[in-house]
């Protein structure tokens, strides 16, 4: 019986201990809001960087014109398109995508789940304060054109160098390719 109660105190205190640290994965200091009603748009591009074992990641930033706001999409292979975002859980308060209005989405198949990325160099921010966007340069890379840091985004987001950094990450909801896609922080 002594054993079970010095065993069982240490276990409480731990859980509580990890209930405060939080979700470190999910610790991006920029505020994310978007969503994406793809039972309306139907957008192929959106659906297949939802979809498991696609392989494809996409670039997404926002744009105003003509009072409307649109979603732009943009692949690797600089597909892009501008999509009216006029629904009203689309329109309903301002989206906010990262640090510098872009995000990376695609599904990671390495850890068989849906990302978004920041996307926003990290090390160009840490080091210098400095809003600087990616580039897609592979399926599933993407570099930052003023230090040169190539992101893999299959890794996790964790830069292939001498000083690993790792892209900010936020939560994604997507039950299905033809739902609702939600990003937030």
């Amino acid at each position: 019986m002594k054993y079970i109660k010095r065993s069982f105190l240490p276990l409480c205190a731990s859980v509580i201990l990890m209930s405060c640290v939080g979700d470190l994965q999910y610790n991006s200091p920029f505020a994310c809001r978007f969503h994406f009603d793809n039972s309306i748009h139907l957008n192929s591009l959106m659906a297949a960087a939802v979809t498991p074992n696609s392989n494809i990641y996409l670039k997404i930033n926002t744009k105003f014109a003509h009072q409307i706001t649109y979603t732009v999409l943009q692949t690797y292979g600089g597909e892009s398109q501008e999509i009216p975002m006029t629904t009203e859980i689309e329109s309903y308060g301002k989206n906010e995508l990262g640090g510098n209005n872009q995000l990376i989405l695609g599904y990671n198949t390495l850890d068989e789940k849906i990302v978004a990325y920041d996307g926003m160099c990290r090390f160009c921010y840490e080091q210098s304060n400095r809003y600087t966007n990616l580039t897609l340069i592979s399926s599933f890379e993407a570099k930052c054109p003023r230090c040169n840091k190539v992101y893999n985004l299959m890794m996790s987001g964790i830069s292939d160098d001498d000083n690993p950094t790792q892209l900010w990450q936020y939560h994604v909801s997507a039950p299905n390719p033809y739902g609702i896609i939600s990003i937030s922080r």
